[in-house]
């Protein structure tokens, strides 16, 4: 990018001119539209600047725990558990300087690659029309995204799954609403027969556990892969348990052992005894919901996965193992000690 900023005069311009063109389009939208209210997504929280000099009311939505920085509540992308004391206060603090240090050098090598013309350099241009101050409506206080300081953000997440003592900041609060999947009938079909299956193994004094580790796990194939050879394995040894995992890739199975690429979780969820995730939001959820326990599997550390993973073990709801420290007979006591519990 370096090197087509310097050699490319035409890169700075056609960025620029991409970037006019989405404001201009996004701005006649909402002018054709009218909308009395704009939910955001906090991802995108800058295109707040281009609605602001339309007034129009717009809240922040957050799919995620709270991104904000709160006493002695570790970034969202941490696996610490905080405790109410000195230390657990002191480290937080050590954590949140540690993240801002590293987007610090992530802002200034982007800087650096686009010689200053970034999209942060686009949007204070358009304030500066516009008389508007970046820095005092941009929060830098949160983790894995900006924010916004002057409107409110809703978090779409049971705040009972936040740290006990989090409290809330003045400009958020929390909506959960649970969801289920419509399907055809002939989706009904199929997996009102795999419903059945799994009734009638709990029938048998089976336990349902089901291992899903979300859409795309790439970076972190080979460690899933070995994950779920052990997982097998221990399941291999016993009889009392039934195992349903999702995956496109093929396992050495049993009649205790089901692969499938893709299940409707919303449908068989009250079913089943144990959740292996990756600590998604959107499977934590479910089971919450559903009261079903856990074990958290992080496989990515730059997004919120590792504070999930934290946030299931300081609310009594499950178990957290990281794939670089894996063992068998641990895993093996955990899934127990859960199941055991339901």
């Amino acid at each position: 990018l370096l090197l087509i900023s310097i050699l490319n005069k035409q890169f700075k311009i056609k960025r620029y001119s991409d970037f006019l063109r989405f404001s201009n389009l996004l701005e006649s939208i909402i002018k054709i539209t009218s909308p009395c209210v704009i939910y955001l997504d906090e991802y995108i929280a800058e295109y707040y600047l281009i609605l602001k000099k339309l007034n129009i009311h717009v809240i922040i939505l957050n799919t995620r725990c709270s991104t904000q920085k709160k006493k002695n509540i570790p970034p969202l992308n941490s696996s610490f558990i905080p405790q109410q004391n000195v230390l657990s206060f002191f480290y937080c603090e050590y954590l949140w300087l540690k993240h801002f240090v590293i987007q610090k050098i992530k802002d200034y090598s982007h800087f650096l690659c686009f010689l200053g013309v970034t999209e942060t350099f686009f949007w204070k241009r358009v304030l500066r029309k516009n008389k508007f101050n970046y820095a005092k409506i941009i929060s830098r206080n949160h983790c894995l995204n900006k924010s916004i300081n002057e409107i409110n953000t809703i978090n779409l997440v049971p705040e009972t799954f936040e740290f006990q003592f989090s409290q809330s900041s003045f400009n958020e609060s929390y909506l959960h609403i649970p969801y289920k999947i419509k399907m055809d009938f002939k989706e009904k079909e199929i997996w009102s027969a795999l419903k059945k299956e799994i009734r009638f193994q709990k029938c048998n004094g089976k336990k349902i556990l089901i291992a899903s580790f979300g859409t795309i796990y790439t970076n972190n194939s080979s460690e899933v892969h070995r994950f779920l050879e052990m997982l097998i394995e221990i399941i291999s040894e016993v009889n009392n348990i039934f195992l349903i995992i999702l995956s496109k890739n093929r396992y050495a199975l049993n009649r205790n052992i089901m692969v499938l690429k893709f299940i409707p979780l919303s449908n068989l969820i009250e079913d089943i005894d144990l959740m292996l995730n990756h600590g998604g939001i959107g499977t934590i959820k479910e089971c919450i919901e559903n009261k079903v326990p856990m074990i958290v599997l992080p496989l990515n550390k730059k997004t919120d996965q590792p504070g999930c993973g934290a946030r299931t073990v300081s609310n009594g709801l499950g178990k957290v193992f990281h794939l670089n420290k894996l063992n068998k007979n641990d895993i093996k006591n955990s899934i127990f000690q859960q199941i055991n519990c339901v």
